[in-house]
């Protein structure tokens, strides 16, 4: 032998032969297996599974639909209770019910034009942050979107300004192909 057909151990081929040629090992013992037929007993099993499906699908899946469409009704039901109780405890009028209001115009003042009024509350922006793609449930991917924002309170007559900081989170579906 020559030098150069002597097998070496720090080859680095030979690492990777050994690991495609016990792959090919394995492939060939997993090639011959064959799959073992079942016994009686588990046959007994197998058909006596089939025979409750047989009887029960004509009753159990429309009791199954009838249970999600009220599970649904009811949670829908919930949140419009919901709704309408705060809409209640905040003093909300429900449209077309608003008290009518006379306007009347002071004869002495003069009236102001609307851009030289001040607007009442500004917002000054700070910055936006995107935390990436998330999941709001486990079906429903969101990117989530945070914007921060000064409100800048005027008074009426533009005496006194309150700064309140704010942070508005933004959920955008997302469609995963």
């Amino acid at each position: 032998m020559t030098p150069i057909d002597v097998p070496r151990d720090d080859h680095p081929d030979d690492a990777g032969h050994r690991e495609r040629a016990a792959d090919e090992r394995l492939s060939a013992r997993l090639a011959g297996l064959r799959p073992v037929q079942p016994g009686a007993e588990l046959r007994a099993r197998i058909a006596v599974e089939l025979a409750q499906e047989r009887c029960e699908p004509s009753e159990a899946a429309p009791r199954h639909r009838i249970g999600a469409i009220g599970e649904r009704l009811a949670w829908a039901a919930g949140g419009a209770v919901a709704a309408s109780l705060a809409f209640l405890l905040a003093g909300a009028v429900p449209a077309g019910r608003e008290p009518v209001a006379v306007a009347t115009v002071a004869a002495t003042a003069p009236a102001e034009p609307a851009a030289a009024r001040l607007p009442r509350v500004r917002e000054e922006p700070v910055g936006w942050s995107d935390e990436g793609i998330r999941f709001v449930d486990q079906l429903t991917p969101a990117r989530v979107l945070r914007r921060k924002v000064i409100e800048r309170h005027m008074a009426g007559d533009g005496t006194a300004e309150v700064r309140v900081p704010r942070e508005d989170v933004i959920f955008l579906p997302v469609a995963l192909r």
